[in-house]
């Protein structure tokens, strides 16, 4: 059986990514499809992968901007030549899914959510969207919503990561999903590995809008007590300038 696995960026190693590479370790012969990755991530990750990039990769500064790029993503993935693979799966929360599937192969979507800015957090995202970018943003958004409403029509059978997912999932959709949970390195979070207990509290995350890090960040500048923020993101530059000088920023790190 010839496997596609597809996700919609790689740029980093977040949440949805950690779940796209136990998929690529259930499938290691698989073909590996995406809109951009980046050097270092493709060296230390995906190292003698066969992957597949879209002509998005090719755009000014992709790996950077590659957001700003999000409403050309739904016809790039239409250019992927899926042509002889049996089995494709997406990992999803991002424009990946919009494929022209092969007729006989079967398209499974594991579905970390519908795109947040797209629906639910549309209006929260607009707010925040520079003045010059809102008539664009506006006049793009029924047209986003109909292809993503389309792309779903691709997928056979689609998995949700949490009840809430298959919920959203049922009401833009229309489509049911079966629930399996992400994989959770256990042994990180039961006390194998533990640590002296410190004068610090510890906020680890990316740092954008919707997870709302403004929020610690205003607590601690209040209480005064000692706060790091291990991360980075697009909100990165605005929460530091934001910060006390009891709270100190350590960027991206492992696990370890």
């Amino acid at each position: 059986m010839k496997v596609a696995l597809l996700h919609y960026w790689l740029t980093n190693i977040r949440g949805g990514e950690k779940v796209f590479l136990e998929l690529c370790e259930m499938f290691p012969d698989a073909d590996i499809f995406t809109h951009v990755i980046s050097p270092g991530i493709r060296e230390k990750y995906f190292s003698g992968r066969r992957i597949h990039t879209s002509f998005i990769s090719k755009l000014p500064y992709a790996e950077k901007l590659y957001k700003n790029y999000m409403p050309l993503m739904f016809r790039a993935a239409q250019s992927w030549d899926l042509g002889r693979y049996n089995l494709i799966v997406s990992s999803e929360s991002g424009p990946v899914k919009n494929i022209r599937k092969p007729e006989g192969a079967r398209h499974i979507c594991y579905c970390h959510t519908p795109a947040r800015y797209i629906w639910d957090m549309f209006d929260e995202y607009y707010v925040h969207v520079p003045l010059y970018k809102k008539p664009v943003i506006q006049s793009l958004k029924n047209r986003l919503r109909k292809w993503d409403l389309d792309s779903a029509g691709t997928v056979d059978f689609f998995i949700a990561n949490s009840e809430h997912v298959r919920e959203r999932i049922r009401r833009i959709y229309n489509r049911d999903a079966q629930v399996i949970y992400p994989p959770v390195d256990t042994e990180f979070f039961n006390g194998e590995a533990k640590a002296e207990k410190s004068d610090y509290y510890l906020w680890v995350g990316e740092l954008v809008r919707y997870k709302r890090p403004d929020i610690a960040i205003e607590a601690f500048n209040i209480n005064g007590k000692k706060l790091i923020i291990a991360g980075g993101g697009e909100e990165y530059k605005n929460l530091k300038k934001a910060a006390g000088a009891n709270i100190s920023f350590i960027g991206r790190v492992d696990n370890v």
